[in-house]
């Protein structure tokens, strides 16, 4: 704001700052209009809202034309007022099924008419509005929509179109058949089961009140405090789907770990709300709020444990990351003393978790310095990284992988160099001077940088190359830096679209969790079959007698030199808890088959369980786009296991052993 005209002595004096105190919440947000949702004359409408809602803000959809000052862009269509809720797309899940659209809504003159359709692929109904609030709930029918390669890019939309002023509140939509007590559907409850999903992680950066961020979908404010967005407006492109609460019950359905990014501008009260929401009695504001949201029970006593991490990659001072909150030397510090200060923090329940980077030691140094707190005691439980591989491509880098097998040995060797390499051991290092343990918050491969063309960064990303490359990588980390608590990003995705270079296969490890249908990319059935034998403790285990290498000259970065590696071939992880015994083998050698003996001290019972992934081929896919999936599990039962028992490894191959210990 300018100052007011006035001499001072000294310029110096001027000196200051101005702080505004935005509080928009109030206010709503409709992100555009003449956009794929909101056509025509939509507003927001903040008066005359229903008695008892928790809301400010309601839909006033109007078929008049819109006034002069809210016409549409130049250029757009003034097309018939209507909002669009629109569903996934038919090739992720099938769509065909009894719908239900329940809404709270009112004419706002004597009556009006609500039409709801589904366009071609089902029912369309009309709904008669009165003068007064009235909840609804309308059951659709819809049964058109083609399966199957037909359909793969269709998508189930709900278009609502008035005939009359009205307004709508707070909408739900669901499809008719799924049972269990969370917001995700059944298919993927039990994907997620099926896949021995342990640790539940959801990014966040940005600010927003711990109220806010409790509280399910439907009853959220929508804002995004980032400074890269204007205040009070919605970020259309990262919507916050669901609450806290909503991901806690899920956790505890499955019996796992929340992994939890905290508002990356914490405030240092907030912490003490959210301690009360997790651990306090129903008498305080947090356990108050908990148990109206339908939990009395302290979430300290249902679940495991609670991982807490403050923003996401806090650290970053890239782009949007600057969104994510300060990181000086008191940001975890300060927030995670409040946490265990707190009356209802329990040591065995909370883990939390700075978050750094890959194998950036004098970022990891600094970090841990700064979680220490004044007489010294470490406030940190973890260090968090990201070992994501491969971060680009490059037109010269291509020249000289110019064969599959280049390729793939090159990002085989960029893995391997991470876990086994100096940079890695300088990450022990100061994981041994502070005491922390390192943690990984995520992990995938990240071939997003560069000039080179898009085919063979997804040749990597979604074969079986790349996907036995990632789960060596994080039991690799496990074995030889001691990451106990690893998350892979992320759970489905099957695009991402990077900019000046397009669509990538990247991230995702699931396609389609729909029943009869369920798909994964080769990363998520390694994920799956390395979950299924991981258990108690790590094992030691020796490889000895031939033993055999492969090598790669990797291309030199910004006119550096190549470098040569050489790296074992088989990569070996061995686990025990109770009885139970567990091993599992990488074959990385792309051509040829390799023969194992397993040798080991004790006798067995019962012989021993075999899974193997089986591909055709190291470039081999299951993309929807594909036909049938090309890589799949396979499990044989050996009747006799004992000590000496041989297995054999296909080229590009994972196998997982399972079995008991004693007479």
């Amino acid at each position: 704001a300018p100052c007011p005209p006035h001499k001072m002595e000294k310029e110096t004096e001027r000196a200051g700052i101005l702080v505004e105190n935005l509080n928009r919440t109030k206010e709503g947000n409709l992100a555009g209009r003449e956009n794929f949702a909101a056509k025509g004359n939509c507003k927001i409408l903040n008066e005359g809202l229903r008695p008892g809602g928790f809301g400010y803000s309601a839909l006033l959809l109007d078929p008049a034309p819109a006034a002069s000052g809210d016409a549409p862009a130049e250029g757009k269509k003034d097309d018939k007022t209507s909002i669009t809720f629109n569903t996934c797309f038919q090739k992720i899940s099938d769509n065909n099924g009894v719908w239900h659209v329940r809404f709270w809504g009112k004419a706002m003159g004597g009556s009006a008419k609500l039409n709801i359709s589904t366009g071609k692929n089902g029912e369309k109904k009309d709904v008669t509005l009165g003068g007064e609030w009235k909840q609804h709930d309308i059951v659709i029918k819809v049964d058109k929509l083609p399966k199957g390669d037909a359909g793969a890019n269709n998508h189930l939309t709900f278009v609502c179109t008035p005939d009359a002023p009205l307004a709508i509140d707070d909408v739900e939509i669901w499809k008719e058949g799924d049972t269990n007590p969370t917001v995700f559907t059944d298919a993927t409850i039990a994907a997620w089961k099926e896949c021995g999903v342990g640790i539940l992680r959801q990014p966040r950066m940005g600010g927003s009140t711990m109220e806010n961020y409790i509280r399910p979908g439907m009853q959220k404010y929508k804002f995004e405090s980032s400074p890269f967005f204007k205040p009070g407006t919605a970020n259309p492109k990262a919507p916050d789907n669901w609450g806290l609460h909503e991901i806690l019950v899920a956790c505890e359905y499955l019996g796992i770990e929340p992994w939890w990014n905290l508002p990356g501008t914490l405030q240092l009260e907030e912490m003490d709300f959210l301690m009360e929401y997790l651990g306090g009695d129903t008498s305080t504001q947090g356990g108050k709020l908990r148990a109206e949201l339908g939990h009395p029970k302290p979430w300290t006593e249902s679940l495991k444990r609670i991982h807490i991490e403050i923003g996401n990659e806090a650290w970053n001072t890239d782009s949007t990351y600057l969104g994510g909150g300060f990181n000086g030397p008191d940001y975890w510090r300060d927030l995670f003393a409040r946490l265990k200060k707190s009356p209802y923090y329990k040591p065995e329940k909370f883990v939390c978790h700075a978050a750094g980077q890959n194998y950036a030691s004098d970022q990891s140094n600094r970090i841990l310095g700064y979680t220490k707190s004044e007489d010294g005691k470490q406030l940190s439980d973890r260090y968090a990284t990201a070992l994501y591989q491969g971060h680009g491509m490059t037109q010269d880098e291509m020249a000289v992988l110019d064969t599959d097998e280049k390729l793939f040995k090159w990002i085989f060797s960029v893995a391997m160099n991470g876990y086994l390499g100096k940079l890695f051991q300088k990450q022990i290092e100061v994981s041994k001077k502070y005491g922390v343990e390192f943690s990984m918050y995520e992990i995938n491969h990240h071939l997003s940088g560069g000039n080179a063309p898009i085919e063979p960064r997804n040749k990597i990303m979604a074969s079986t190359g790349g996907g036995i490359n990632i789960l060596n990588t994080m039991l690799g980390s496990l074995k030889y830096g001691g990451m106990r608590d690893q998350c892979i990003f992320r759970w489905q995705m099957e695009m991402n679209t990077v900019p000046n270079l397009g669509k990538l296969r990247m991230f995702g490890i699931n396609l389609t969790a729909d029943k009869d249908r369920v798909r994964y990319r080769p990363i998520g059935l390694a994920f799956g079959m390395a979950n299924r034998a991981i258990g108690g403790n790590l094992l030691e285990t020796k490889q000895e007698g031939a033993n055999p290498t492969f090598q790669m000259e990797v291309p030199g970065k910004k006119g550096k030199p190549p470098e040569n590696f050489e790296f074992p071939v088989i990569h070996s992880y061995a686990f025990a808890e109770g009885k139970k015994r567990s091993l599992i083998l990488f074959n990385f050698d792309l051509a040829n088959e390799q023969e194992v003996e397993v040798k080991f001290d004790g006798a067995t019972r019962g012989g021993a369980e075999l899974r193997r992934l089986v591909s055709p081929h190291f470039t081999a896919t299951n993309e929807l786009d594909a036909g049938e999936p090309q890589v799949k599990v396979t499990e044989e039962k050996l009747p006799t296991f004992a000590s000496g028992t041989k297995i054999k490894l296909a080229p590009c191959s994972m196998v997982t052993a399972a079995w008991e210990v004693g007479q």
